[in-house]
């Protein structure tokens, strides 16, 4: 019988559709802070927030969009000066958030990276449940994330997106207050959030 999973907590944070603001993380040292973009800001701000207190347990992470706005930057750079600098590369790649969040929290586990478009909730958040249920992981965290999408690509998307990150912390153990990870869950992050969480 496949193990049941639950949210034991959750972090959920969103500046509101359109906007760039990103949440404040005093426990990162400035010179670390100042080379993360939103999407890490937020990662980093969720993970931080449902780990207070836990033991490190592997992540997984995933995202519709990435570090859109860093790809941006580097196609900019491409097109004007015909190369890129190491540095800004490794802060564009799909992982870099949830590699940063890892270093900032020290956290040595191990963590997964999912892409799938429209349906990179759904399919990152069933990658963490199957390590779950099938007894592979006892305790495992879900993050998933988008930052505001930058002017040149929001005519692709149609509007402005609402950039938000949802973090789960879960377990096959129930605690008090947690709630039951449901077999449907085809919906987007947002979605979850509010139909599940009632955010």
């Amino acid at each position: 019988m496949l193990n049941k999973v639950y949210v034991a907590k959750w972090c959920f944070w969103s500046p509101g559709e359109g906007s760039s603001e990103a949440p404040p993380l005093p426990f990162v040292s400035p010179v670390f802070r100042r080379r993360l973009s939103q999407l890490s800001r937020m990662v980093l701000y969720a993970l931080h927030e449902v780990s207070q207190g836990r033991q490190q347990v592997k992540i997984s992470f995933s995202s519709k969009y990435g570090e859109i706005t860093q790809q941006l930057k580097i196609s900019e750079e491409i097109l004007e000066n015909e190369k890129i600098s190491p540095a800004k590369f490794s802060n564009s790649v799909f992982n870099a958030p949830v590699a940063m969040a890892t270093i900032a929290e020290k956290n040595m586990q191990g963590y997964s990276a999912i892409c799938s478009g429209k349906n990179s909730f759904y399919y990152g958040l069933c990658e963490c449940l199957a390590a779950l249920r099938s007894g592979a992981d006892k305790e495992r965290i879900f993050v998933h994330g988008d930052e505001l999408v930058p002017p040149p690509y929001q005519t692709l998307i149609g509007s402005a997106n609402t950039p938000f990150v949802l973090a789960l912390f879960l377990s096959v153990v129930p605690s008090e207050n947690s709630l039951e990870v449901p077999d449907n869950f085809s919906c987007s992050g947002l979605d979850f959030a509010k139909n599940f969480l009632h955010i």
